[in-house]
């Protein structure tokens, strides 16, 4: 049995839950059972939900809208997605929560 004491070091030092570590680890292994090495890509699409979930069923609108016209605004304006951002949208960003609101900028950055 493993000693429980042991220091947690998740995958890369990514800020994620042991449980979160276990399924990048679990998928990692699936692929050496397979003989193959993983796809960047699809881990790197793993790793990028763990890190900005998608927000809850009954905010995914608003947030998808807030998302639409973010990526609106700055292709009229030219501004910069950067932590920044979310001081210059106060007004409005403070109804998200921080986790939604780094969804909502990886989404404007998607449409962009």
């Amino acid at each position: 049995m493993g000693n429980f004491s042991e220091e947690f070091r998740p995958f890369r030092g990514l800020p994620i839950t042991r449980e979160q570590d276990g399924q990048i680890r679990t998928y990692i292994a699936h692929c050496e059972t397979e003989g193959r090495s993983w796809d960047t890509l699809e881990l790197d699409y793993i790793v990028r939900d763990m890190l900005n979930p998608t927000p809850t069923d009954d905010r995914i609108e608003i947030c998808d809208e807030y998302a639409s016209n973010l990526a609106n605004q700055v292709r009229r304006t030219g501004e910069k997605l950067d932590r920044c951002t979310r001081k210059a949208h106060a007004p409005y960003c403070s109804m998200f929560t921080e986790s939604e609101w780094k969804w909502i900028v990886c989404e404007a950055r998607r449409r962009l």
